[in-house]
C-alpha cells in the first residue's frame, strides 16, 4: 500500500523551496527555457501536476540581491510579456511553475505606470469589512468566473523591481473602476496556494446547473403532498389548509417550468414545524434527525468528570471504526472516463479527535489532504470499465472525547480585538455570514439586557432552540443566504441553525466559527453539523445549536449542555465552511457549504448527488 501524503509526494520540491532565497535549479530551467521577449506557459488547474504547484506556499527572494540580479531582470521581462500576451489584469510567479514571492499587478490608479512588479509582498492591515468584488477570474482557471470576497482597502508593504521599498494603501474593488485593491490581494494569494474560488461570495454555478439543483429538490405534486399526509398520519388536509401553508412558507413550492413543485420533503416538515398541523395527527411520531440519539444521550452525559482546569468537564472516550464508501453507477461515465472522488476523512487539529488511524483504501494510490484545508479529505482517482460501477471506499478509525465547560464557572478576559483570531472570526463572510438589517435588529433585540459575552450566548442559544425548530433542508448551494432563510421560514436544519448563531454571535463581536462532520450515536448516524465560540482565556468552546432542541434529556443540565458541550460520539471534518480542497477541484462542488457526503467529479464535469451514492458504515465503535 502506497501512503501518499502531500509531504510524500512533493518533499524534495519544498524543502528545495523552504529554504533557498535563490532561485532553485528547476526555477532557472523555467526561466531560460525560452528567450527573454516569450511568454511563460501558465499552468491550470485542469493539469493534475499543475494544480499540485498552484497550492503550494512560495518563498521570499533575497532582497539585498534585487538590483542587478541578472535572473530576476530576466524573468521579470518574461513574466511581463506572458501578462500581456494572456491579457491579464495580474500574475504571479507560482503560475508559471516559479515558487517565489513575485507578481505583476496593474495600476488602475495610475495609468502613467500601469504594471507594478510586487516582491517578498506583506499586506500589513485591512479592515474588517470585505466587499463582493464581481466577476473574479483567473489565467489558471480558464473560462470560470466567480464573486469573489475582498477588503476594499489594503495597506501593503513590497519591493519593486529596482529594490526600493514600497509601503501604501491601495484602494478600489469596483469593476466600473479603480481594483487595483483587488489585483493585488488576488495575486498574493497565489502565493499562498490560494485561488480565487477558494475566495468565492456565492456559489460558483451557472444559472442552468442551479436550476437543475432546485428542479431535484422540489419534485413533488400537490397530490403526492395530499397522498402523503393520508398514508403517514391518515389525516386529509383541505385545500384551504394546503393553501395556509403555502402562504406562511411552511408548504415551500418552487415555480418548474410553469408548474408548482413542492419540495422532496415538504409533506414531514408541515408536521415538524406547525403546531396547528400536529392537532391533526399522532405528535408523538414527529422526530428530528437528532432524535434518535436520545437514548445514548440520556446515560452518556452523566458520565462526566472534573479536570484539572476550573469549569472544564470531559465524558469518557469513543473509539470508532468506520468504512466510508462511494459508489458511481456505470450508467453515469464513459467507458475510460476517469473519475476523481474526494471522501471525507477524520481531522487532526481537534483536541476532542484522537488517535486518528488511516486502515486502508480501495485504491492503492490516494492523496490525504491532512489538515491544510478547512475540508479534510482522501483523494483518489478509477479509470471507468464499461458495465462496472466505480467504488471508492476508506477505512479509519479515530477517538473523540465530549467536553462541557460550566459557564457560571468560567471568567473569560477581555478580548484582544487586534489578533488575527479575532479579527477573522468575528468578520463577516459571505454571502452565508451577513451582518444584515435583520440579523442585526434581532440580536439586539434578543440580548439587549445583557451585560456579558456569556449573557449574549445564553440568550442568543435560548432563542434559537425555542423558535426555529428543526426541518429537513433544502440543498446548501440552492440558497443565497442561509441564515435569512431561517428567519424568513421559521425553521432550520443542524447547519442552517448553526450558521444563525455564528452570524449573531460574530455581529455581538464574539468569536465563532463552524464544525461539522458526523454524529456517530448508536441507533442514529448522520450528517450533522455544529459551532464553537471563542471565549479570551478560556479557549474554543463547543455548541451544539440544534441538539438544543427536541424532548428533555435525562440529565441534571438537560439540553443545555450543548450550549457549550458536545458529546464523544461525532466524527470531525470540516474546521470551516466553503473552504478549499487537496488537491483541488476542478468543477464546482456538489455542496457549497458543508463537506460530509464527498465530492465526485470527472475530467468533464462535477457529478452531482443524484449521480452516485455514499455510505458511512460503522464496523465497531467502543466506550473506553
Amino acid at each position: 500500500m502506497k501512503f501518499k501524503t502531500l509531504a510524500s509526494i512533493l518533499f524534495s520540491f519544498q524543502f528545495t523551496l523552504i529554504f533557498s532565497q535563490s532561485f532553485t535549479e528547476r526555477e532557472l530551467e523555467i526561466i531560460y527555457n525560452g528567450d527573454e521577449d516569450s511568454p511563460f506557459r501558465v499552468l491550470q488547474t485542469t493539469d493534475k501536476v499543475d494544480s499540485l504547484i498552484l497550492r503550494m506556499e512560495s518563498a521570499d527572494i533575497d532582497a539585498d540581491s534585487i538590483a542587478g540580479n541578472e535572473d530576476l531582470r530576466y524573468f521579470l521581462k518574461r513574466l511581463k510579456n506572458t501578462l500581456y500576451a494572456s491579457g491579464g489584469v495580474g500574475i504571479a510567479a507560482p503560475q508559471v511553475g516559479v515558487l517565489k514571492n513575485i507578481f505583476l499587478f496593474m495600476r488602475m490608479n495610475h495609468p502613467e505606470q500601469l504594471v507594478e512588479t510586487a516582491l517578498n509582498p506583506k499586506i500589513v492591515s485591512h479592515p474588517i469589512e470585505t466587499v463582493c468584488f464581481e466577476r473574479d477570474g483567473c489565467l489558471s482557471i480558464p473560462e470560470l468566473r466567480g464573486n469573489s470576497i475582498r477588503f476594499p482597502w489594503i495597506d501593503v508593504e513590497y519591493y519593486d523591481d529596482s529594490g526600493n521599498l514600497i509601503n501604501e494603501r491601495l484602494e478600489g474593488y469596483s469593476r466600473m473602476g479603480d481594483f487595483t485593491s483587488v489585483i493585488f490581494q488576488h495575486e498574493y494569494d497565489h502565493l499562498n496556494g490560494i485561488l480565487f474560488i477558494d475566495r468565492l461570495c456565492q456559489p460558483l454555478i451557472n444559472s442552468d446547473e442551479l436550476d437543475r439543483r432546485v428542479a431535484l429538490d422540489f419534485n413533488k405534486s400537490r397530490d403526492d403532498i395530499v397522498k402523503w399526509i393520508q398514508s403517514n398520519h391518515n389525516f386529509t388536509p383541505t385545500e384551504k389548509q394546503l393553501d395556509e401553508w403555502e402562504e406562511s412558507g411552511i408548504l415551500e413550492f418552487r415555480i418548474i417550468e410553469g408548474e408548482k413543485r413542492y419540495f422532496r420533503n415538504a409533506a414531514p416538515n408541515i408536521f415538524r414545524v406547525n403546531a396547528d398541523a400536529r392537532q391533526f395527527i399522532n405528535s408523538s411520531i414527529i422526530k428530528s434527525a437528532e432524535a434518535g440519539a436520545k437514548n445514548i444521550l440520556d446515560t452518556h452525559l452523566n458520565e462526566i468528570s472534573e479536570t484539572d482546569i476550573k469549569g472544564k468537564y470531559v465524558l469518557p472516550e469513543v473509539s470508532t471504526h468506520v468504512k466510508y464508501t462511494i459508489t458511481v453507477p456505470e450508467s453515469e461515465v464513459n467507458d475510460g472516463e476517469t473519475v476523481k472522488a474526494w471522501l471525507p476523512y477524520p481531522r487532526m487539529d481537534i483536541d476532542r479527535q484522537t488517535n486518528v488511524s488511516f486502515i486502508n483504501a480501495s485504491q492503492d494510490n490516494y492523496i490525504l489532504s491532512e489538515d491544510q484545508t478547512e475540508h479534510t479529505s482522501i483523494y483518489m482517482e478509477q479509470v471507468a470499465k464499461k458495465g462496472e460501477p466505480i467504488t471508492f471506499s476508506v477505512e479509519f478509525s479515530f477517538t473523540s472525547q465530549g467536553e462541557w465547560f460550566d459557564l457560571s464557572q468560567i471568567t473569560p478576559k477581555p478580548y484582544n480585538k487586534d489578533s488575527e483570531l479575532y479579527r477573522k472570526y468575528t468578520s463577516q463572510k459571505p454571502p452565508h455570514i451577513v451582518f444584515s438589517e435583520n440579523i442585526r435588529s434581532l440580536t439586539d433585540s434578543i440580548t439587549r439586557n445583557d451585560k456579558s459575552e456569556i449573557e449574549n450566548l445564553q440568550s442568543i442559544y435560548s432563542y434559537i432552540t425555542s423558535n426555529f425548530p428543526w426541518a429537513s433542508a433544502l440543498e446548501y448551494s440552492t440558497i443565497p443566504n442561509i441564515p435569512e432563510y431561517v428567519l424568513q421560514y421559521n425553521k432550520g436544519d443542524c447547519g442552517q441553525v448553526a450558521l444563525l448563531l455564528i452570524s449573531m454571535l460574530r455581529y455581538k463581536g464574539i468569536p465563532a466559527r463552524w464544525q461539522s462532520g458526523w454524529m456517530t450515536h448508536p441507533g442514529e448516524v448522520n450528517l450533522h453539523d455544529w459551532a464553537e465560540v471563542y471565549f479570551e482565556g478560556v479557549g474554543w468552546i463547543p455548541v451544539d445549536v440544534s441538539f438544543g432542541r427536541g424532548e428533555p434529556l435525562n440529565n441534571r443540565i438537560g439540553r443545555k449542555f450543548f450550549m457549550s458541550g458536545i458529546d464523544s460520539y461525532r466524527l470531525y471534518i470540516n474546521n470551516d465552511f466553503s473552504g478549499k480542497f487537496y488537491p483541488a477541484k476542478q468543477f464546482p462542488r456538489s455542496e457549497t457549504v458543508d463537506f460530509q457526503r464527498g465530492e465526485v467529479e470527472t475530467e468533464k464535469e462535477n457529478l452531482y448527488f443524484n449521480k452516485w451514492d455514499y455510505k458511512l458504515e460503522i464496523i465497531s465503535q467502543k466506550k473506553e
